[in-house]
């Protein structure tokens, strides 16, 4: 089992994947699964899931695809000629089985993400492969996934959901592997996550969330009454008579509305 993470970020295109390979008779090793490739025109990442053999060769024919047909390709905007270009190189008999995330820059355009499905091809903005049937794993994913994330944040957020794979999926181990085409084109690639001690200190912050949404499930979804803003009184004015009683209505009031006892 392969675990695939893509974000489409407003800085650039990052993705994230583990390391372990399993061969027929179930011999498991590690290696890199995802690909880039660097030219004049065109620069793209392509990670694999399920379908290792079949992957190699849809990168090569993906990356010669782009680089012969892309400029006589239809569609309005380069994303559309890209995602045309792929949609008739992935009608091929080696994509069976086979899900891709394809992060492609093109000169003087965005990066943009595609995410594939045996011969489908669609536009991706925070994608899975290679899940199975973790829907705790997808569940988390869309927990923490948001569309405006810069690419230092997907870093952050696709290590952590690789690490929770490599806990919980059977297959998945490694990593995480990561590859990330930034605006200008430039690609970086990498491995390992982005903290020392990284490890650690998800379980760290897996302990702490855990704590605050016990608080919060027990609570019914209220805020801690010591949590509540009280509109702008500063700690000065606690120092009169006036201000703390006005702090003490305010206080009073926020009561009644969280219990139900004011419209």
């Amino acid at each position: 089992m392969t675990v695939g993470i893509g974000f489409s970020c407003r800085d650039g295109v990052a993705i994230f994947a583990d390391r372990q390979i399993t061969s027929q008779g179930a011999f498991k090793y590690d290696e890199r699964k995802i690909f880039s490739s660097q030219g004049q025109e065109c620069n793209f990442i392509f990670p694999d899931a399920e379908n290792p053999d079949g992957a190699q060769v849809m990168f090569r024919k993906a990356r010669e695809g782009l680089k012969d047909r892309l400029s006589k390709a239809v569609g309005d905007f380069p994303k559309d000629r890209a995602r045309a270009v792929l949609e008739e190189v992935f009608f091929d008999h080696n994509t069976e089985g086979l899900q891709t995330l394809i992060g492609i820059h093109l000169k003087h355009t965005p990066p943009f993400l595609f995410r594939t499905q045996e011969a489908k091809v669609v536009d991706g903005y925070v994608e899975q492969i290679g899940l199975g049937d973790s829907s705790a794993l997808r569940y988390l994913t869309n927990f923490l996934e948001q569309e405006d994330n810069t690419v230092a944040e997907a870093s952050v957020l696709g290590s952590y959901i690789v690490s929770v794979a490599n806990r919980y999926v059977d297959g998945c181990s490694g990593g995480p592997d990561t590859a990330i085409i930034y605006a200008d084109g430039s690609v970086s690639e990498g491995t390992g996550g982005v903290f020392d001690h990284q490890e650690a200190r998800f379980l760290h912050c897996e302990k702490e969330i855990g704590k605050t949404l016990r608080s919060l499930l027990l609570r019914g979804g209220r805020p801690a009454m010591d949590t509540i803003e009280l509109e702008g009184v500063l700690l000065e004015d606690l120092q009169s008579p006036e201000g703390r009683l006005r702090a003490e209505n305010i206080f009073r009031r926020n009561h009644r509305k969280l219990y139900g006892q004011e419209q």
